[in-house]
């Protein structure tokens, strides 16, 4: 139980920080909104 556990906070912990990515990169192709305007228009 305790491996399971640790095992799937590893897994969602990865999930996250591709979620993210993802939605930086999803930003970066429609609307520049993640990021601060930095004179990309």
């Amino acid at each position: 139980m305790e491996e399971k556990n640790s095992h799937s906070y590893l897994q969602s912990q990865t999930q996250n920080l591709e979620f993210k990515r993802e939605i930086k990169i999803g930003c970066l192709e429609t609307k520049q909104i993640y990021i601060e305007p930095q004179g990309i228009e």
